[in-house]
């Protein structure tokens, strides 16, 4: 094997070696599957998540409500489900990646809005604590979000920036007296807005380089609820409705110096790392809630009659849940060989 092949940081999954051109079969034979431990684990959450959703979530109420009952929230905190990917030594579970796809897949076969919430929460919201915090930020904030006393919300995006990052007009400005940073701007589309307790901002912090004025980005863990944060209105989506999309305003946001997450300047790494941990985590929610609507598909096929026969008994209906089953089946594996446990985090 080449020396380049064999460093962990240039390939260290089967699907990033697909986009260099590098199929590594070492990587998928065997198959990635979970510890004897974690197996056990993952029956005993999956056990309890769906005696729980089975009594507790319904999916039409949520989405004529638009909104999560209490019920559903403290049943989320209850479980342990919103801490289930912090730290162990934070008040969480301490899951593994792949542990916590798995799970997120079941939260996405159960409900859409409820697989967001779950999501945006931990995948992105306060992964940037986990990842970026200070061992101080992290007891500070991370028990309050593991226990779902505090929801977090990942704020990213504004009107004129989305990807690219560097458009941002949100401004972190630093005290004179260097004690704290006062921060003003606009977020938009950020989900988990409503219930949030805590927010993971990025803003551009003005700085001199070689004497010159210079503007760069940072990442701020925000308290909801501190003087200056306002919220729009809940966006009208066409599905995930119980899912809070709102506007997230800063107007002179007094966000203490410890608060400031990284470096100053660090802030667009910390975004993509944090967004990385949001991809993966969504991609399991989707592609099992795909197939929760392949199942479905399939039972109305097998009772819908037409020229006195089931509609499944055609060959060229089956032919369409052959292709749907592959590509589901398809979807499942490109994040599992996603090295998501290997160390690296350039899956």
């Amino acid at each position: 094997m080449a020396s380049h092949l064999a460093d962990p940081e240039h390939n260290p999954s089967f699907t990033r070696g697909v986009f260099l051109g590098e199929l590594r079969e070492d990587f998928i034979f065997p198959f990635p599957e979970l510890p004897a431990e974690e197996k056990e684990n993952l029956t005993a959450i999956l056990d309890s998540f769906r005696a729980w959703a089975e009594a507790t979530v319904d999916t039409a109420k949520l989405d004529h409500d638009a909104k999560f009952s209490d019920e559903v929230r403290t049943g989320m905190a209850e479980l342990g489900m919103m801490g289930l990917n912090i730290p162990e030594e934070y008040g969480g579970f301490g899951a593994s990646a792949l542990l916590f796809s798995r799970v997120f897949g079941q939260v996405g076969e159960t409900d859409a809005a409820l697989a967001v919430y779950f999501g945006a929460h931990q995948s992105i919201g306060c992964k940037g604590i986990t990842l970026f915090g200070t061992d101080d930020q992290k007891k500070r904030w991370l028990p309050q979000c593991a226990s779902g006393e505090r929801i977090a919300a990942f704020c990213l995006t504004e009107s004129g920036s989305g990807s690219d990052a560097q458009a941002m007009r949100t401004m972190a400005v630093p005290s004179e007296d260097g004690t704290h940073y006062v921060l003003n701007g606009e977020k938009i589309w950020i989900s988990n807005a409503g219930y949030a307790g805590v927010f993971t901002v990025f803003a551009k912090v003005p700085v001199e380089i070689d004497g010159k004025p210079k503007q760069r980005v940072t990442a701020f863990i925000v308290d909801a609820h501190a003087p200056g944060v306002s919220l729009g209105k809940i966006e009208e989506k066409m599905g995930i409705k119980a899912s809070d999309t709102r506007t997230v305003s800063f107007k002179d946001v007094r966000v203490p110096l410890e608060d400031r997450l990284g470096e100053v300047g660090g802030g667009f790494k910390i975004a993509l790392e944090i967004l990385n941990s949001g991809r993966l985590g969504l991609s399991a929610g989707s592609s099992r809630g795909a197939r929760k609507i392949l199942d479905t598909a399939l039972a109305f096929a097998k009772e819908r009659k037409q020229f006195g026969r089931p509609i499944g008994s055609f060959e060229m209906i089956q032919k369409k849940f052959a292709v749907a089953a592959a590509e589901c089946y398809a979807a499942d594996a490109g994040w599992i060989v996603c090295g998501l446990d290997g160390g690296s985090r350039r899956h």
